[in-house]
């Protein structure tokens, strides 16, 4: 509206995050890039914007835990221009009339209704570590084709950075690297992520779905979940 996104600008988000951000940036014909989980991952992507020449302009950041950043100024999430920007949208959304909700409730219209959902499975001791590293390398040799019966579209082991698209039927490149995590993305638009974290003895199951009511995708995420959280257990048994 006011003309001010760069032609050459980039949103960067953590694999992770909603992908409602994909749907934004699709619309707006704006790049996004994805990282593994970290903002210092983010960070990286700022500093090649003001270091490589045609990398791009850094617009705006978040990962899924809760992080924001605007602008290329800083290199780490900022809640205080986080809080900068909800107020600035607050103050330009009453000049118009509306609230946050109805300007929610335009993208939703927009570009679907999204939502996620995050659950972790603790193990502790070295046997918990090898069940979650037994359950990680389960998902790689026999990687499940379907999720609460909706078809798997695409597989992606980022650790060793390849992917297989079983709807074009070929072996192409995951879209981030560097990190152990499997993502399944599924026919209908809903995705799933499960990784080992990093800093405690825990495997972290991500899922998002969408559909074109907030009462449909809850549904769809409800399903999803209960599905997805049987098939973990029945591999963290061992």
């Amino acid at each position: 509206e006011c003309g001010a996104i760069p032609a050459d600008g980039f949103v960067a988000k953590s694999i992770v995050s909603t992908r409602l951000a994909d749907a934004i940036c699709a619309h707006f014909g704006v790049k996004l890039r994805c990282t593994p989980t970290g903002f210092r991952f983010i960070s990286e992507l700022i500093e090649k914007s003001h270091t490589e020449q045609g990398f791009g302009t850094f617009i705006f950041g978040f990962e899924e835990s809760y992080g924001f950043l605007a602008g290329g100024f800083a290199r780490d999430k900022d809640a205080v221009c986080a809080a900068m920007l909800a107020a600035e949208a607050c103050v330009y959304y009453r000049s118009t009339g509306k609230t946050l909700s109805d300007a929610l409730a335009e993208i939703e219209a927009l570009c679907g209704c999204y939502n996620e959902a995050v659950k972790s499975y603790t193990l502790s001791g070295k046997e918990g570590i090898e069940r979650i590293a037994g359950a990680m390398a389960a998902l790689r040799s026999d990687t499940p084709r379907e999720f609460a019966g909706v078809a798997v579209d695409r597989f992606e082991d980022m650790r060793s950075g390849k992917a297989m698209d079983y709807a074009a039927g070929k072996e192409t490149e995951s879209e981030v690297t560097g990190m152990n995590a499997v993502r399944f993305l599924l026919s209908d638009g809903a995705w799933i992520c499960v990784r080992p974290s990093g800093t405690e003895p825990k495997l972290k199951l991500y899922i998002g779905a969408n559909a074109k009511t907030d009462e449909e995708v809850e549904a769809l995420l409800n399903k999803l979940m209960a599905d997805t959280d049987a098939k973990l257990s029945v591999l963290l048994k061992g």
